[in-house]
């Protein structure tokens, strides 16, 4: 986990940011209705992360937005949080699927899920993709506390890398992905491709869509419309 720059500038969504003592118990202090939840006071004794998610336009500027997902013996609840950035001791990007499932930092997995991350991450190894956890599976890997279940998606975040075949791979990707969720078993096959500097686009969008057709794409700050036309423009030179 690198530490963040003297200029702090907002993460990317999805990276995860370790609190220093003093930073919980700001956060602790400024949000009492966090501090009377026994669960978040066991997240913050543990130094767990938390993520950073979209700025929303009622966060003060002065703030980076954050999120914690409690699991499900917890509630399952959905913790949006603002942080100084000076408490900020470091800042990590999602694990990668294959460094989770190589050392098990998921815990003891369903076998269905199992065999679709693994269909995933060949997909991902034959067209030059390196996909990356978020959701159940990323907060079970870097908690180790229980998020996985057999109605559990397989969420990931697939990084466009810039390379001069970049649009090229990523339709063999997105082909490959459509064929894993309709033919093999196991949990819905969902998540987001990356593009660096644009923002992120769910994969079923793009894979639905016309070349003229509006796709969200989300930013660090808001969300966006582009075409298909105009995400594969940029794939070269993401």
């Amino acid at each position: 986990m690198r530490a963040p720059p003297e200029r702090p500038e907002l993460p990317e969504r999805h990276e995860l940011l370790r609190l220093d003592p003093a930073g919980w118990s700001e956060l602790l202090h400024r949000r009492p209705d966090l501090a009377a939840l026994p669960a978040v006071q066991a997240w913050s004794r543990s130094a767990y992360p938390v993520m950073c998610r979209r700025r929303l336009p009622d966060d003060p500027v002065e703030f980076w937005p954050a999120a914690i997902a409690l699991p499900p013996s917890q509630g399952r609840l959905r913790l949006g949080l603002t942080l100084r950035p000076e408490h900020v001791a470091g800042v990590a990007p999602p694990p990668l699927l294959q460094e989770a499932l190589e050392g098990n930092m998921v815990g003891k997995l369903p076998d269905a899920w199992r065999a679709r991350s693994e269909l995933a991450l060949a997909a991902g190894g034959h067209f030059g993709f390196a996909p990356r956890l978020f959701g159940s599976a990323m907060w079970q890997c870097v908690t180790g506390l229980a998020y996985v279940r057999d109605s559990s998606d397989l969420d990931l975040l697939w990084p466009v890398l810039p390379r001069a075949d970049a649009a090229m791979q990523l339709a063999g990707l997105l082909q490959a992905l459509a064929r894993i969720d309709r033919e093999a078993a196991g949990p819905r096959l969902d998540g987001e491709i990356v593009f660096a500097s644009v923002g992120a686009v769910n994969w079923k969008e793009l894979v639905s869509a016309g070349q003229d057709d509006d796709i969200l794409v989300k930013t660090r700050t808001d969300v966006r419309i582009m075409t298909r036309a105009q995400l594969a423009g940029l794939a070269a030179c993401a």
